[in-house]
């Protein structure tokens, strides 16, 4: 597939994920289509991984 990251977004899990190897990053890292969507009001912290 060719996949170099995976992102999430969380409002209550972060330490969990950052345990797991993602990092937090801005909102404006989210590929233009997520970013769009994204709720600033729920706050969500958006968090990636490099894969492989």
């Amino acid at each position: 597939m060719g996949l170099t990251s995976i992102f999430v977004l969380t409002t209550r899990t972060m330490h969990w994920f950052i345990k797991r190897g993602f990092v937090q990053v801005d909102p404006d890292w989210l590929p233009e289509a997520r970013k769009r969507k994204y709720n600033w009001d729920r706050r969500s912290q958006v968090l990636v991984k490099k894969l492989g």
